[in-house]
């Protein structure tokens, strides 16, 4: 069985749930209205991100043809397309489809698109299997995120709170850099959230072990 990021997800999350996939996917019941609003989100917050990057390529993913989807990331790579949505990779058995791969001033950057409101565990994983392939293939992605700075406090949030707002952005030097950039991400969401997700002054210098800061729009 050729191993895949949703597989591997899949299985971490419910041993059960990857063997009915694997062997008897007809008695998969289609999702119910909640669950297909929530993949509907997905796709958008997708579509989104894509827009961040005009001129790139997507590739259709097909489940039932990696082989093609394989082929036309190498093409695009060739043709030198700088931005692949769907890019796709396989190395020592596993398949990976990133998001988004571009290829910025310093090389290849890797892109994860979630429709959330905090880095959960699974994301965690779905990041760690990818940047395995990437790094098999000779890619050594750079995990980063763009951080938009609360001109005061993230606890303060009226109208002039919302004007001026720079952001920077940080990447993960490290393990412990890497932990402190979920922390970062999801309090921005779910504690600084005004507008947009913010983080200020005092959480960066608590939460700064391990992170590079690039001063980006400040």
């Amino acid at each position: 069985m050729a191993l895949s990021k949703s597989k591997y997800t899949r299985g971490l999350q419910c041993h059960k749930s990857l063997w009915l996939f694997q062997h008897r996917r007809e008695l998969q019941t289609p999702p119910d209205a909640a669950a297909q609003a929530r993949m509907d989100a997905g796709t958008s917050v997708g579509v989104l991100a894509q827009e961040l990057f005009p001129g790139g390529r997507e590739i259709e993913f097909d489940l039932d043809n990696f082989p093609r989807m394989l082929g036309l990331t190498r093409q695009y790579i060739d043709e030198g397309v700088q931005t692949i949505s769907e890019a796709s990779i396989s190395r020592d058995g596993v398949f990976i489809a990133c998001d988004i791969l571009h290829y910025g001033d310093k090389g290849w950057e890797l892109y994860e698109v979630k429709s959330s409101t905090k880095v959960k565990e699974y994301h965690r994983n779905d990041v760690a299997i990818q940047w395995y392939v990437l790094e098999k293939a000779g890619i050594k992605p750079v995990i980063g995120c763009e951080c938009y700075l609360a001109p005061r406090t993230i606890a303060d949030k009226t109208p002039v709170d919302n004007q001026n707002v720079s952001h920077l952005v940080l990447l993960a030097e490290n393990q412990e850099g890497y932990h402190n950039l979920c922390k970062l991400a999801s309090i921005a969401q779910l504690q600084g959230f005004y507008y947009r997700p913010r983080i200020d002054k005092a959480l960066l210098a608590e939460h700064a072990e391990g992170l590079i800061a690039l001063s980006a729009c400040l």
